[in-house]
């Protein structure tokens, strides 16, 4: 016996990127439109500059893989945290 609210999910084109049932698509991140981001990081005391650069170089390739473009990078050169500084909320 068939249910028949199953019935409504046969058609493919009803079949979401990872099988599940939210519409007809063609991928599972759109790449008409990539967001641009600026990597901002914080260096202290007894970090080098390979260091800094190797994280920003890590998540350059995190931010790339959630779909957006890396268009610049800031670093700051401080002591400690200052949450005058900080950037977004928080």
């Amino acid at each position: 016996m068939t249910n028949s609210s199953d019935d409504q999910f046969e058609d493919a084109t009803h079949r979401g990127g990872f099988g599940e049932f939210a519409g007809e698509t063609t991928g599972l991140i759109d790449r008409s439109f990539r967001e641009q981001i600026v990597l901002v990081g914080v260096q202290f005391p007894g970090a080098s500059d390979d260091q800094v650069d190797a994280n920003l170089n890590e998540l350059a390739q995190l931010v790339d893989t959630a779909g957006a473009d890396p268009v610049d990078r800031v670093v700051q050169k401080r002591e400690a945290p200052d949450p005058a500084t900080y950037v977004g909320k928080g």
